[in-house]
């Protein structure tokens, strides 16, 4: 039989995919992971190392299943898959990404096809985390350029260093954590700020963090 595949869009901001072959009686399910589409313009590029459990629905879903790990090209590979209908569920995720709970279903009828098609296919988009860092003036509020800011883990190892501009820094796929936000070397006319301690939580959503600086007082007097 031909292997016939195509897209399936599961809800507004999840789309998932499996890709079903067949050869001599087997049937072989593979269910593809890439992350979300802000990156790299738009692609979508596979995640490594996302686990998986699959199991059957009608079993035990706190005791049963059967782990699976997604390979380079983010894809997972079930074989022998018997008819009946299966739940998937993500269990972890590579630093830096957020873990998806849902419970997915899809059944194997008794002639081997998913969603009666010889071939399924869902793609599955992973979100990251993301921080932004901004160095503001304590007045105004207005961003402050020319500071060289660094961003360091609990254990004092430099996560990133860069120069202040008039827009935010941002990192992404930076693992849920707290961190220490440093002012190596303040613009001119202001005063150093004082380190801020950023916790960075598994959320999608963006998450802002920000140091202030005061500027100094030229103070001049005639006699």
């Amino acid at each position: 039989m031909s292997d016939v595949r195509r897209i399936m869009k599961i809800s507004g901001n999840v789309t998932r995919g499996l890709a079903v072959d067949f050869a001599e009686d087997s049937i072989y399910l593979k269910n593809k992971k890439v992350t979300e589409t802000e990156e790299a313009g738009g692609n979508r590029p596979p995640i490594e190392g996302v686990k998986f459990r699959l199991w059957e629905s009608s079993a035990n879903a706190d005791s049963a299943g059967t782990t699976y790990t997604t390979n380079k090209n983010g894809l997972i590979k079930l074989e022998g898959l018997s008819p009946a209908t299966y739940c998937i569920q993500e269990t972890a995720v590579p630093a830096g990404y957020v873990l998806d709970n849902t419970v997915y279903k899809f059944t194997v009828d008794a002639n081997g096809l998913v969603k009666n098609e010889q071939g399924y296919t869902m793609v599955i988009e992973n979100r990251y985390i993301k921080a932004e860092f901004l160095k503001t003036d304590k007045v105004t509020g207005e961003a402050v350029a020319g500071a060289v800011m660094q961003l360091t883990d609990k254990s004092g190892k430099v996560i990133d260093t860069w120069t202040s501009g008039k827009t935010a820094h941002r990192i992404n796929k930076l693992p849920a954590g707290e961190y220490v936000l440093t002012e190596i070397t303040a613009p001119s006319g202001y005063k150093k700020g004082k380190p801020v301690i950023c916790t960075v939580k598994s959320t999608s959503g963006v998450q802002k963090f920000q140091m202030t600086d005061v500027k100094m007082v030229t103070l001049t007097i005639n006699k």
